[in-house]
């Protein structure tokens, strides 16, 4: 089997020697099931057996770590619905970082993507980690929000509007409130930018 990703949502594909299958690591889907070459024989049309059972072997290093990743995101995230994994950055860093968040927060950074948002977030989380990274503590919607804010009003001298943060950052207008505050106090301590872009229109 040559295919390392799930046919229905793309997800990575997982080896479970123990069970004897291959496994979506995002939706759970049963591919295929593991099968060992069988060298010893051949069949009439002069091709190996195929023994359709589980391989009996020493489980790789990689893999026990994969199954064992996949596990933990899994029990970090059971019976929280409004939590979703990336496993694709799970299985590649090896770690937790910035791979569970809450659906609400991937909704908010697929609208950020969508409307260009992404060089002034990031602009204004360099912003804030010069000048009090404690602010960062907060849902990763609510950081780029702040973020975001913060740089066009030292880019622009405006406050972007409410609608058009509460919708593309998917935060309340009670935590647009909170954020414009934070900003009215932080933006002031900034010194602007000789030369910026034009100025954006919400």
């Amino acid at each position: 089997m040559t295919r390392s990703t799930c046919p229905v949502c793309g997800s990575p594909l997982v080896w479970d020697y123990r069970d004897g299958f291959v496994v979506c690591s995002g939706c759970g889907l049963v591919v295929e099931n593991i099968i060992e070459e069988a060298h010893g024989g051949l069949e009439e049309e002069g091709s190996p057996v195929r023994r359709r059972r589980p391989v009996k072997r020493i489980v790789s290093e990689n893999y026990s770590v994969n199954m064992r990743l996949y596990r933990m995101a899994e029990k970090k995230v059971r019976n929280k619905p409004w939590l979703t994994v990336d496993y694709d950055a799970v299985l590649s860093t090896k770690r937790f970082v910035k791979t569970i968040m809450s659906k609400a927060s991937m909704e908010a950074v697929e609208n950020i993507e969508a409307n260009g948002y992404w060089e002034d977030v990031r602009n204004g989380l360099k912003l804030i980690e010069e000048l009090n990274p404690a602010l960062l503590s907060r849902s990763e919607r609510g950081k780029y929000a702040l973020a975001y804010m913060l740089s066009v009003k030292v880019r622009t001298g405006k406050m972007p509007g409410p609608e058009d943060v509460a919708k593309v950052f998917n935060i309340s207008g009670t935590n647009y409130r909170r954020l414009y505050n934070i900003v009215k106090n932080l933006a002031p301590k900034i010194q602007p930018p000789q030369a910026h872009g034009q100025a954006l229109t919400h």
